[in-house]
């Protein structure tokens, strides 16, 4: 799960943490990758019907992993 995380970042933000004109549906499987690896489902990492984000909670998620 940890890759498909990584994979959905890299498509969502940019090397300076940039949110990338990459669509709605990237930004929703990030969310939903950011969920499944954590077991949250309370809408933390974002919304997963709208697709909007929260960029500080998944950016926090992507550096605790690095860091791991």
């Amino acid at each position: 799960m940890r890759e498909k995380f990584f994979s959905c970042y890299d498509e969502v933000f940019d090397e300076n943490r940039n949110i990338k004109n990459c669509g709605r549906e990237k930004c929703i499987q990030l969310i939903e990758a950011a969920q499944s690896l954590t077991g949250t489902k309370t809408g933390q990492y974002g919304s997963t019907i709208t697709g909007f984000m929260n960029e500080k909670e998944i950016i926090k998620l992507y550096v605790m992993l690095i860091m791991d």
